[in-house]
Formats: C-alpha cells, structure tokens, sequence
C-alpha cells in the first residue's frame, strides 16, 4: 500500500484508475526460472484528464519487492506515436469513450449503410432493368 501512496504523491490530483502487474511468461526451463527470482514491475494508471477518454495514459512502473519507482511518464512527454495509439484505442474497442460520442459513431454509421444500400438498389436497377428492356 506505501507503494500506492509514493506512486500518488507523484500526481497528487491525477485519479487512480488501475494496477497491473507483469505476465508470467512461460519459460521451457522451469528450473532456471526458481532459481532466478525475477523482478516484480507494477504499471500503474492514472488519469489527470478528467473529461477526456484518454484515461490510463499516464502511467508509472514500480518494482514491487523494492519499492522504487522505475520510470514515470506523462501522456503529453510521450511519442507522438505513443500519444496517437492512445487516441486510437478507444476508438478501436470503446474503451471508457462517452455515450454521445458513442451515439454519434452509430448514427453516421447508420447515415453511410443507408446511402450505400440507396445506392446498390439503383445501380441493380439501371443495370437490369436495361437488360429486360432490349
């Protein structure tokens, strides 16, 4: 828990939004594994942009036995890449996006399916329908 707080007194207004702790990845040596103890690094979340669904985009990773803090970073110290994949994900899955934004995603979503079927029917029509004429 004295981790937690260390980690909050970093961001002191930013909210906690989740901790995460590192896969387990499946060695073929499990023996090598026992004999080596391997390093606990916690990623944990938070979000100082309250409105906005950038949420888990500040983010610091702590070393759980020891206590330290490993690296820090903010989302506007991040790489525009890193910045435009957390944009894009909640596009991507609808991950804490807002119900209006939500609501408009479906609404041009149902505009475009209707204006594509409009125009699979005349296409259908002026195509065949020549044919049955001649």
């Amino acid at each position: 828990m004295s981790q937690l707080s260390n980690a909050q007194q970093i961001w002191p207004d930013a909210e906690l939004v989740s901790v995460s702790k590192p896969r387990s990845k499946p060695n073929k040596d499990q023996q090598a594994e026992t004999d080596k103890p391997q390093d606990l690094v916690y990623s944990i979340q938070f979000d100082e942009h309250q409105g906005v669904w950038l949420r888990e985009a500040d983010r610091i990773n702590m070393n759980y036995q020891q206590g330290t803090i490993e690296s820090v970073i903010k989302h506007s110290d991040r790489p525009l890449s890193a910045k435009i994949a957390s944009f894009v994900r909640p596009l991507h899955d609808g991950l804490y996006m807002p119900a209006s934004y939500v609501m408009l995603i479906t609404l041009v979503s149902l505009i475009g399916t209707l204006i594509l079927s409009f125009s699979v029917v005349t296409f259908y029509r002026r195509t065949f329908s020549r044919k049955k004429a001649s």
